[in-house]
């Protein structure tokens, strides 16, 4: 005899079952959002609880360090500006000496052959001056070109590199670089020095120097060392102010 049959139980409705849905993702919002709350007060119970150490107050030290930082800067903004002639002979006089040193920027200048290099010499933005001020006894100082931005300079640069101007070849030991900051000139003296005792070694001018770094000229024919060139070692005095 077969057994009666049950009644199936009826079917929860759409609406109680999107409100059963709606309960549960609101228990588990709650559970979230109270976990999240007592992370929250552990964090702010840590933080009160270690205060950290008041800083010290400004030294006489720490301010004298800003200042030179401040210093520092702003001599290198305008030494970013500025590019220094090297091995330039001095006459009698500090009149002579100026004026001779702005005939030769201005037939550099125009061996250059660029407008925007004559435009900012017709202008009056280029200027020069011997370095130190005071010669000392010193046999000859550098030549600083001062220019109104970093752009010009950078482009006067390129173009003395590029073109190799008689103005500045033609007599020994002279070229143009960039106006140094202090620890590039350390390297530049240690770049000359290792410069010179390489060609002494090998009988030829292979290597020089571009600003403050040792480079080998191209070519496999180099030049040969002038007559005096192992009497004449590099100087090295650094105890002229920048």
């Amino acid at each position: 005899m077969a057994a009666p049959d049950h009644p199936k139980p009826p079917l929860p409705s759409r609406s109680a079952m999107a409100s059963a849905k709606s309960s549960g993702a609101a228990t588990d919002t709650a559970k979230i959002v109270a976990l999240l709350e007592s992370l929250h007060a552990k964090t702010l119970d840590k933080t009160t609880d270690k205060h950290p150490p008041p800083l010290p107050a400004p030294t006489q030290d720490t301010y004298s360090v800003v200042k030179r930082a401040l210093n520092d800067a702003s001599t290198y903004a305008e030494k970013a500006k500025r590019a220094v002639w090297v091995g330039r002979e001095e006459l009698s006089t500090p009149e002579e000496t100026t004026s001779a040193d702005q005939k030769a920027i201005q037939s550099l200048c125009e061996e250059l052959n660029d407008p925007h290099i004559s435009d900012a010499l017709k202008n009056g933005q280029i200027q020069h001056h011997r370095h130190p001020h005071q010669k000392g006894d010193r046999k000859r100082r550098i030549l600083k070109i001062s220019f109104t931005d970093e752009k010009t300079r950078d482009k006067f640069l390129s173009l003395c590199r590029s073109s190799r101007p008689d103005t500045v070849t033609k007599a020994p030991g002279n070229f143009v670089r960039r106006d140094l900051c202090p620890y590039e000139l350390d390297l530049e003296r240690k770049a000359r020095i290792d410069a010179y005792t390489m060609n002494c070694k090998l009988g030829a001018l292979v290597y020089g120097i571009r600003d403050e770094k040792l480079i080998k000229f191209n070519g496999s024919n180099p030049r040969p060392l002038p007559s005096d060139y192992a009497n004449r070692p590099p100087l090295v005095d650094s105890t002229i102010p920048l």
